[in-house]
């Protein structure tokens, strides 16, 4: 399969390797190193998704389980929290080391797919601006393309998510 690569300040660069990709404009789903990572059940899908939402900034483990288990986490909800995200670094393989422990958390470096939607989203208001309709319109076109479904649909249901989730609704 294709590799898909990370280069320093997102731009062209002598060195690059192999990432992580995240897809939250539907349903979640993670290619690691352009593997597709098997993300398991719900619970482990949300915990994904809520490390994918962060943008890299960690997140802790109190606010990671009133995510997963929509504000009634258990009340041992530690180890099983552990337990899913030591099956996530498992399933990463080779980019494992993009899920590191965090204080008292988790953070996941990831090329996230809203992100890159809203940001194709501003260049494009940005070469309108600019009286630039035809360059405008190929990035519209391609922020629309990453466009899968419901935007963090593994989260529907948890208070965290529904800002993003309206943001990103509202930019579509």
């Amino acid at each position: 399969p294709a590799v898909r690569l990370q280069t320093a300040c997102n731009g062209p660069a002598s060195y690059a390797r192999p990432m992580v990709i995240g897809r939250v404009l539907g349903p979640t789903e993670v290619e690691a190193g352009g593997v597709p990572v098997d993300l398991g059940g719900p619970l482990p899908r949300r915990l994904v998704t809520a490390l994918l939402a962060a943008e890299g900034r960690p997140v802790t483990e109190s606010a990671l389980a009133e995510t997963i288990w929509h504000g009634s986490p258990p009340a041992s909800y530690s180890g099983t929290l552990q337990a899913y995200v030591s099956r996530l670094r498992r399933a990463l393989g080779t980019e494992r080391e993009a899920l590191q422990r965090a204080g008292d958390g988790y953070r996941l470096r990831a090329a996230v797919d809203a992100t890159r939607f809203a940001d194709g989203v501003a260049a494009g208001r940005r070469l309108l601006a600019e009286s630039r309709p035809a360059e405008a319109s190929r990035a519209f076109d391609a922020a629309l393309a990453l466009w899968r479904g419901e935007p963090y649909a593994s989260l529907a249901g948890a208070p965290a998510a529904a800002p993003l989730r309206a943001r990103l609704t509202e930019l579509h």
